[in-house]
């Protein structure tokens, strides 16, 4: 991902089956006591609760983008294709490039170095270290995004704020995944299944 042959490759939805949104769980309730004439008694109740699994992402931006790439510079993604079952792992900055382009290209976008028109990079094919991509994403950071001109207004802004949050947005999606991990603990489903958010969704919400 990154590279130039795969940056006009459609991303659809995985077609995988959905977590479900509502699961249930069962409730055990014991009473002891003792009767008049000294014996033990003991009863026993079962209650079947309905509980909504998480279902949405939100995500809050709080973090410098420079700290985030300090950070994380050595961070993965693991990217899996539902149809030839084959999963891919990934630098997650090569991930971020390849989303910051896909949503610049389907908004038909402009980008500008200073006053210069110009063209947010791609991997060369053979490329399989994470630093050339933070390269281009540092390099690129202070381009400005050309969205819309009126006779009474220009819409623009600095492509640091799309890459932000298309990084902060993958570090929530793994976080949240751990959380649903717990959550389908909670009502006895186990760790067993693999689970993950479609590709795609990050191109829409941004």
């Amino acid at each position: 991902m990154g590279t130039d042959v795969h940056l006009s490759t459609t991303i659809r939805w995985s077609g995988s089956k959905k977590a479900p949104h509502i699961e249930h769980i069962n409730i055990h309730f014991w009473n002891f006591g003792t009767s008049g004439g000294g014996f033990m008694t003991a009863g026993k109740a079962v209650t079947r609760e309905r509980i909504s699994m998480p279902s949405k992402f939100t995500f809050e931006i709080h973090k410098d983008i420079y700290d985030t790439f300090n950070d994380h510079e050595k961070a993965h993604v693991m990217v899996y294709d539902n149809g030839t079952k084959i999963a891919w792992y990934l630098p997650q900055t090569s991930v971020v490039l390849h989303i910051v382009y896909r949503i610049i290209q389907r908004r038909k976008y402009q980008l500008f170095d200073g006053e210069k028109p110009t063209t947010l990079r791609h991997l060369g094919a053979d490329t399989t270290c994470a630093g050339a991509a933070l390269h281009i994403l540092k390099s690129s950071l202070d381009y400005r995004v050309f969205k819309h001109e009126s006779k009474s207004e220009v819409v623009e802004e600095c492509l640091s704020r799309t890459i932000k949050q298309v990084w902060h947005l993958l570090d929530t999606i793994r976080d949240k995944l751990w959380s649903v991990v717990d959550e389908f603990e909670n009502v006895g489903k186990g760790r067993a299944r693999l689970k993950g958010q479609p590709l795609a969704s990050p191109l829409f919400p941004l």
